[in-house]
């Protein structure tokens, strides 16, 4: 995940909250990774997982060729 991507969302949490919007993320990594990454970046919202990367692919950010999820 975009590290730098994670902390703008996180700058404009509160503002998406007061409008009443729930903020999260998914990524393809593994559940301990991402938790890992929540507590590094101090972040308040959560990484959800998406194992086989179905939500990356129906979203059209899934790289086939490098096996991976674009940041989006």
């Amino acid at each position: 995940m975009c590290v730098a991507q994670l902390g703008r969302l996180e700058a404009r949490r509160a503002e998406l909250e007061r409008r009443g919007a729930a903020l999260v993320a998914v990524s393809v990594d593994p559940v301990e990774r991402s938790r890992a990454l929540v507590e590094r970046a101090r972040l308040g919202f959560p990484i959800l997982p998406d194992p086989g990367a179905g939500a990356a692919k129906a979203w059209g950010v899934w790289h086939a060729s490098k096996g991976i999820a674009l940041p989006a």
